[in-house]
Formats: C-alpha cells, structure tokens, sequence
C-alpha cells in the first residue's frame, strides 16, 4: 500500500490485470482490508478473504493459487483452466505484456510460462568465494574478449505466471524443464524486493512524469 508516485504500489498491478484483453477475470487473494477495499474500488473481485493459514510469510504461492481456483470451483461453479499469477512487486509490468505473454502461451503448447528479462550482472562475470580464491560461476566462453560476446542470460523477473491448473495441481510448481518464456524489458519488468527497488522505481516514476521514454521496450518498436 506504500505510495509509488501518485498510487499505492498494488494499484498499479491491478489496473495492468484489470487493462488486460486476454483475462476472462481478476480476483485479488488477500486478508489485508485496505487491499481489498483499493482492489473493490478499482472494480476488481475479491470474493474472499486469504485464510489465516495462507497468509504467512513461509506460504507456498501454490497453495494461494489453488486456493482460489478451489474456491471459484465450490462457490461459484467456475471451472478455471488456466490462471495468470500477477504479483504486487512488478508495478510497471502493463496490460499489453499480460496478453503478449497469454499469447506466447497458447501458442507454445507448453503448461507454464514465466516472464524473464537480460540479466544485468552477467553470469560469466560472477564468482563465489571458496578458501579466500575466486571460482567463477560460469566459465567464460572461448574466444570472446568483451561483453558483447557473452552469451544471453535472463532473470525470472516474477511479473508473470502462467499456468495450466491440471499441471498446477499435478506438479505443485509453477514450471518443469518444459517452461516457455515471454521477455520483457528491464524497467517494465522490474521487481522491487527491498527498500533500494522501491527507490529505483520512484526514479523511473519522475523520469517518466518528465516525459524520458523509460517504460518504452525496444523489443516493439519504440524510440
């Protein structure tokens, strides 16, 4: 509920889902009253309250997930076939990147998806420390000399979850070796863990009221 900008940090995932021409609908999972009552204003169901027991920090965000598909199930006779999880911490993460990746989704014939972003510390250039020497955690590749030679790697930047419920309930996980990607830029797919994210978005924020592109991605075509 912190304020990023002019709008508590859950408003913006809700309008992204809420924007979405690909989600039958959005529901928030919650046992917090004043994200329920932002989640209602915004014209998005909530018709629960998270149950104590899912509301811990140890809770397995598949417990949440089938909680509500289960729920939607008994009390409304919803059978739900696929479901995007849609996480309050990506608040840049928009409606146009929702459907792209349902769309990457279904095409793929795959039961999950996950949206990544380009690492930016690279792999090849990460060590860890064993008896005060350095071991690299990825061998560089022979014959590159610079960074532009590296090859890609990318982040589970957790804006998106898609998968199908059989597979959910099945696998008890979100992905197998079988998950598809959808990438997304690093700005709009940025993931605010701590207090130093939460500052990096509020700059992205004044830059963007100033009018710099920052939310833009090259990927579609943008300056």
């Amino acid at each position: 509920m912190r304020l990023l900008g002019d709008r508590p940090l859950l408003q913006y995932t809700l309008e992204a889902g809420l924007a979405s021409r690909r989600l039958d609908r959005v529901l928030l999972s919650s046992d917090d009253e004043g994200m329920m009552t932002l989640a209602r204003s915004l014209g998005c169901e909530v018709p629960f309250r998270r149950p104590a027991a899912l509301a811990a920090d140890a809770t397995s965000m598949v417990d949440v997930a089938l909680h509500a598909v289960d729920w939607l199930a008994q009390e409304s006779a919803i059978d739900v076939d696929a479901l995007v999880l849609l996480q309050p911490t990506q608040p840049f993460r928009t409606a146009g990147d929702i459907d792209a990746a349902i769309d990457t989704f279904e095409r793929s014939g795959a039961a999950s998806l996950f949206s990544v972003e380009a690492v930016a510390q690279h792999p090849c250039e990460c060590v860890s420390v064993e008896d005060g020497r350095l071991r690299w955690a990825v061998e560089m590749p022979a014959g590159v000399t610079g960074r532009q030679g590296l090859p890609p790697f990318y982040y589970v930047n957790g804006a998106i979850y898609i998968t199908s419920v059989a597979f959910l309930r099945a696998q008890r996980s979100f992905q197998d070796e079988r998950t598809v990607c959808h990438v997304m830029s690093r700005t709009r797919g940025l993931d605010i863990n701590d207090l130093y994210d939460f500052h990096v978005a509020e700059g992205l924020v004044r830059m963007a009221a100033d009018g710099a592109p920052v939310f833009d991605d090259p990927r579609e075509g943008h300056a």
